[in-house]
């Protein structure tokens, strides 16, 4: 069972955010996780970017900001 969130959209900007990821091919959503989730994912996306065992398809870097690719994969809802 997926986690609800702590401010989910509502259906006229997920239109809106939808329309933007299409055109520009990527988005920036503030204010969907509360100070404590961000809290708990940053320290997450560290234990998974610091672990040699992670699998190389899941990190990669522009420039110098590390992405997480597939984190699904590694911890999927369905775990909790």
């Amino acid at each position: 069972m997926a986690p609800a969130f702590s401010n989910p959209l509502d259906e006229q900007r997920t239109e809106q955010l939808t329309h933007a990821f299409s055109r520009e091919g990527c988005i920036a959503i503030t204010g969907g996780l509360t100070a404590s989730e961000t809290v708990t994912l940053r320290a997450k996306t560290d234990e998974y970017a610091a672990n040699p065992a992670t699998p190389e398809k899941q990190i990669s870097n522009a420039f110098n900001t590390l992405i997480m690719r597939h984190c699904h994969e590694m911890d999927p809802f369905s775990k909790r």
